[in-house]
């Protein structure tokens, strides 16, 4: 298995979010379970406001290409501040075979209860992601009817956005949407290189500010 801590600038005096605090934890849940641990990796003074953490894509390179297959991390709020992306890291790890353990809450793929939590957590998730694409559609609207144009010129087409979003509300994930518009041929904003999760996710986080604006 493969560990994962992270600390913030504003968390890291914090003793129950502290590196040692995080690591202590690891390494007495990989001795208690008697599992080999490979490695724990740490992203320092880095928000969770995203995946796109330097250590974190490590571990989960790690995990795909099978020199692990156990993610543990002690904390929520230390993997993601997100269940949306929670819930695509569930699902990443059941399509490429690999379990994600988080301690607070008991998310444990390697039993039928942790992936029960799990389950419900990402009812929840597409819930939410139905939800914003609703609102937000419903916001591009009124912005449209009333022939506003929000912020910065937009170098995205209708056509695309909604593409996006209907894609996300069918549950798929930042990196599956970019599969799906890879293999279909269809163009990044820029027109230059081919489409990748941080893309996707960067997208949708702007679509639903342009929402908010109205």
């Amino acid at each position: 298995m493969v560990g994962y801590c992270r600390v913030s600038t504003d968390k890291q005096v914090e003793a129950n979010n502290s590196l040692p605090f995080q690591e202590d934890k690891i390494w007495n849940e990989t001795n208690n379970r008697g599992w080999a641990l490979k490695e724990i990796l740490v992203d320092e003074g880095r928000s969770a406001k995203d995946l796109d953490r330097p250590n974190l894509q490590k571990a989960l390179a790690m995990l795909s290409s099978g020199k692990c297959n156990i993610l543990m991390v002690t904390k929520l709020d230390r993997l993601s501040r997100s269940v949306i992306d929670v819930c695509d890291l569930g699902a990443r790890a059941k399509k490429e075979g690999w379990k994600l353990l988080i301690l607070d809450i008991n998310i444990d793929t390697t039993c039928p209860s942790g992936e029960m939590i799990l389950t419900v957590l990402s009812a929840l998730s597409q819930w939410e992601r139905q939800m914003i694409s609703a609102r937000t559609k419903e916001g591009l609207s009124v912005v449209r009817s009333k022939g506003t144009k929000l912020g910065r010129p937009k170098v995205r087409s209708q056509e695309l956005d909604d593409q996006i979003l209907s894609l996300r509300a069918k549950n798929h994930t930042y990196q599956e949407i970019a599969d799906i518009l890879n293999e279909k041929r269809i163009k990044t904003p820029t027109g230059k290189g081919v489409w990748r999760y941080q893309g996707i996710q960067r997208i949708l986080r702007d679509i639903e500010k342009e929402a908010e604006q109205d």
